[in-house]
């Protein structure tokens, strides 16, 4: 059963939005995955994968971005993510299964190839699937990686968070609580405004939305080993992230030197959009006159 309503007054993002568009997509597996598009259909695709507890919202300054630039962009709300599906049994959210998860996200949206924008968690996402299916990535903006250098704290968010527990988060989620969590990741540049509040507690009506943010916290393997990529990739941090720390940068960097932004926190898309956009176009490219990388 939802909880009371949690919608922003002028609906949900992309309320409104004229030249964006919401559907959901049904994998093999038969979940279904929320997933927001901008841009021309026929154009190259590139997919923007939202890190743990993030939803579409966070991602719209890139989504036009690489729209007006030729491509076609493509948010996609991972399963326990957003609003997609949030299946809680064992082993939902381990490495592998939302790698697998978004190799099925590909292919129900009938992409064989396409550039990848991965956050936080959604950046450790697109390197295992890239690893594990290189045929179908052409390259990677890791902004603010999380998921290859553990993270500070996280076994004092396990023990505070048992599975008896589970039930009862959704409740606890009040403005005051997500409008503090958002401060905490946000750096110097900017801090949350209330439709940021809005849009991120939106989900949380849902109780199998913390249920399943939970069992990524327990399942997800936060220290994976980096591996040697057979795509080109870059690195996107900012120096007031406690959660991808700049210092850990180089350890993720490829043929790229890190890209670090001075004040920046983990919410790099709202704090700093001009200057991530612009990496973003620098690595990927123009579709017309090539960039880069190649994206097909």
């Amino acid at each position: 059963m939802a909880l009371p309503a949690r919608t922003p007054p002028g609906g949900l993002f992309p309320s409104g939005e004229p030249d964006i568009t919401e559907r959901f997509i049904r994998l093999a597996s038969g979940i279904r995955l929320r997933v927001i598009e901008s841009g021309s259909r026929s154009g190259p695709p590139i997919l923007i994968l939202p890190g743990w507890g993030c939803t579409a919202w966070l991602y719209r300054e890139p989504l036009v971005a690489l729209a007006a630039a030729g491509y076609r962009a493509i948010i996609v709300e991972l399963k326990g993510q957003g609003f997609s599906d949030k299946p809680l049994a064992p082993g939902e959210y381990t490495l592998a299964a939302m790698r697998d998860n978004l190799i099925a996200a590909l292919n129900a949206l009938s992409i064989p190839v396409a550039g990848i924008v991965g956050h936080s968690m959604g950046a450790s996402i697109a390197v295992h699937a890239a690893l594990a299916a290189p045929d179908r990535v052409t390259g990677i903006a890791l902004v603010a990686p999380v998921g290859f250098a553990g993270v500070k704290g996280m076994a004092a968010f396990r023990a505070l968070t048992p599975a008896f527990i589970a039930p009862a988060l959704g409740h606890i989620a009040s403005p005051l609580v997500v409008k503090t969590m958002l401060e905490i990741v946000h750096g110097d540049l900017r801090g949350p405004t209330p439709r940021d509040v809005e849009e991120m507690r939106a989900p949380t009506r849902f109780p199998e939305y913390t249920q399943a943010l939970r069992k990524l916290l327990h399942e997800f393997t936060w220290d994976a080993r980096f591996p040697q990529l057979a795509v080109p990739h870059i690195v996107i941090v900012g120096t007031r992230d406690h959660l991808s720390p700049a210092g850990d940068a180089d350890r993720h960097a490829g043929d790229r030197p890190p890209v670090v932004i001075e004040g920046g926190g983990h919410v790099l898309f709202s704090e700093a959009p001009e200057i991530v956009n612009a990496q973003l176009m620098g690595f990927f490219g123009s579709p017309d006159r090539g960039g880069y990388i190649s994206v097909r």
